[in-house]
């Protein structure tokens, strides 16, 4: 008989090794599976990625014909060299108005008249007075014929004996007396047709018509008014009946900036553009430059003939004018055939290259590359030295001294490097004095469309500092949430950040708007602590408008700024109007 044994809860427990064995394969079953997995999708992303890419297609645009590409860009008006306001060369007072506005008149056409009836009244005095003297001429004529006669008859008399001298001499005295009268009236007759003359003047002066053909762009006197040729009578009296334009005397006037002249001459062809029809190329060319500048704006006046004439160029309208430089004769043509967006070269086996699809195939063209618009990549450097003293009005001999260093780089197709940096200073009684130095560094990403990143990070430094050269953060500086003069110092750096937004819509015709958002921040070496002071911030937004009348290219902002970082006192935001990069 075999014993069996009762069970024991000792008896019962894990088996751990077998245990881990199990666990381990299944770890390792789980990896190969994660592993096969994420191979899989690899595999199919890159057989995916594989299918045809979105290629994006833009059309090349024809450069400017005619040989000649542009040189300078500027905005004007409309001018006509022959305009006049017509007036009437008297006081009176209008009775009748023959024109009106967009009225073609012709040279010597009644425009208005005046009241005459004083005038008429004067001429016809005299004209009766002419008619007097007339008359008395005729009748000494007839007494002096007749006197002759018998002069005549005396002297064949005394020629017999029969007459006397006595008698003689008194025929002779006779017909002396009578020439004499005679002259006298004829002087008289000329004296009355001269005063008729005059007077005839004056009526004809009370008759204004146009002094050359052209068209009548306002009308600026009503009948009853009164009009004089000097501001008579307060603004009861009117100087002129109506202007006159000669529309075939319009012409363009531009300001162009003194610093560019130099690429302007009188015959260079331009191509202008009118506002009011923008795809409208209109050629015209340089008449004069006019030899004198404007030193508050620092232009010169440029004026410009159309090659022909429209009905649709009016005056005073706004144009666009771009200068162009012509090949010269048997040089080289290396003017450019296509714009293309920097975006479409590529640099393939050291060639420039571009593609082009026509009937869907995609063709590979070498291309050579002409100037590209409206960044210089150079190196530019101006060095100024200068000397101040008594001799020149000074209380001090000093030497000053300026240098400034541009320079722009282009990392991609889309973007732009640029750093700028200047020193100006004195050398005073063995002494650097009023020196300043600032270093700015700002990267332009221009990737998206109508939009501009813009990164920008700078340091100011100075030593002995005149007041009125003192660093300071606030909005004037670029810390556009601060008050202006706010934290003074010898030492600061700052740093922004913005997004431009460019809009196609126009502001009466003179402003392209847009938007901006920003942030900055930066902090000073304050006078007061010798010390850094802690760094300050701000974001805002608001408004940009691009002046389109400028050759400079301005461009102004109006936001609302926060502080992030406030003082006690300190406003809660800032209204900024203004802006402070060179864009």
């Amino acid at each position: 008989m075999t014993a069996t044994s009762k069970p024991n809860l000792s008896d019962l427990k894990i088996d751990r090794q077998a245990k881990t064995g199990d666990s381990g394969n299944r770890r390792l079953v789980l990896i190969a599976a994660a592993v096969l997995v994420t191979l899989a999708v690899i595999t199919v992303l890159i057989i995916g990625g594989r299918s045809a890419p979105e290629v994006e297609v833009a059309v090349a645009r024809p450069a400017a014909t005619g040989g000649a590409t542009t040189v300078l860009n500027a905005s004007g008006y409309v001018e006509p060299r022959r305009k006049a306001t017509v007036s009437a060369k008297i006081t009176g007072k209008v009775t009748e108005v023959l024109v009106d506005e967009g009225m073609i008149v012709e040279e010597g056409q009644v425009l208005a008249r005046l009241d005459d009836s004083d005038a008429r009244r004067r001429y016809e005095a005299i004209r009766a007075e002419r008619e007097v003297a007339n008359a008395g001429i005729d009748e000494l004529q007839v007494n002096l014929a007749d006197a002759e006669r018998t002069l005549r008859r005396i002297q064949d008399l005394r020629a017999q004996g029969v007459a006397s001298v006595q008698d003689f001499d008194s025929a002779t005295a006779a017909v002396d007396a009578l020439r004499a009268k005679l002259r006298v009236a004829q002087a008289s007759l000329e004296a009355a047709n001269a005063q008729l003359a005059v007077s005839a003047q004056d009526l004809e002066n009370y008759t204004i018509k146009a002094p050359f053909a052209g068209i009548a762009v306002s009308k600026d006197a009503q009948p009853g008014e009164m009009v004089s040729p000097v501001s008579a009578g307060g603004g009861f009296t009117r100087t002129g009946i109506s202007t006159i334009v000669d529309m075939t005397s319009l012409e363009i006037e531009v300001d162009v900036n003194e610093s560019h002249i130099a690429k302007v001459f009188p015959g260079q062809p331009a191509d202008a553009v009118l506002d009011a029809y923008p795809d409208w190329h209109i050629p015209a060319t340089v008449r004069t430059i006019i030899p004198t500048a404007d030193r508050q704006k620092a232009t010169v006046k440029v004026r410009l003939t159309f090659d022909e004439l429209d009905p649709r160029i009016l005056p005073d309208m706004g144009v666009k004018v771009a200068f162009q430089e012509t090949v010269e004769e048997g040089a080289a043509d290396t003017r450019a055939q296509s714009m293309v967006s920097q975006a479409a070269i590529r640099n393939q086996d050291g060639k420039t290259v571009v593609f082009v699809v026509k009937d869907e195939i995609v063709d590979r063209r070498a291309v050579s590359i002409g100037r590209t618009e409206d960044w210089n990549l150079g190196w530019e450097i101006d060095l100024g030295l200068g000397f101040f003293g008594p001799a020149f009005g000074g209380r001090e001999s000093a030497v000053y001294g300026e240098m400034k260093l541009n320079k722009a780089w282009s990392p991609g197709d889309e973007s732009l490097l640029v750093l700028t940096s200047w020193f100006e200073g004195r050398r005073q009684e063995g002494t650097f004095r009023d020196t300043f130095t600032n270093t700015r560094l700002t990267f332009y990403n221009m990737s998206l469309p109508l939009q501009v990143l813009v990164f920008s990070a700078a340091a100011d430094g100075g030593t002995r500092l005149a007041p009125e050269n003192w660093l300071y953060l606030g909005a004037r500086d670029g810390f556009r949430g601060y008050p202006n003069h706010f934290l003074a110092g010898d030492r600061r750096w700052s740093v922004t950040f913005e997004d431009r937004i460019i809009t196609e819509k126009s502001l009466w015709g003179l402003f392209q708007m847009g938007f901006v958002a920003y942030a900055d921040a930066g902090a000073i070496r304050r006078f007061d602590t010798g010390r850094w002071s802690k760094t300050y911030a701000n974001v805002g937004a608001g408004l940009r408008f691009g002046n389109l009348k400028s050759s400079h290219g301005s461009v102004l902002t109006l936001t609302v700024a926060v502080p992030l970082v406030k003082e006690p006192g300190m406003d809660s935001y800032q209204f900024v109007f203004g802006n402070t990069f060179k864009f």
